[in-house]
């Protein structure tokens, strides 16, 4: 993408190599790169396959230790 475009290709191309599983967002590599679920969860189980998770992922799950 380009900055006239606000690098629109850039980020569409992110979206299109992701899955949603559950709450998760997983792109192609095996790596949470977003979650979407209720921010007051207190655990999570983290799937197997996955490969590793973005800093800042749970950030806003305070109660997760």
């Amino acid at each position: 993408g380009s900055r006239e475009n606000g690098y629109v290709a850039y980020y569409a191309e992110e979206v299109i190599n992701a899955s949603i599983i559950g709450d998760l967002i997983v792109d192609d590599h095996g790596v949470i790169i977003k979650y979407i679920g209720d921010a007051n969860i207190e655990e999570i189980i983290i799937p197997e396959y996955i490969k590793g998770i973005d800093e800042g992922v749970f950030s806003e799950c305070t109660k997760i230790t």
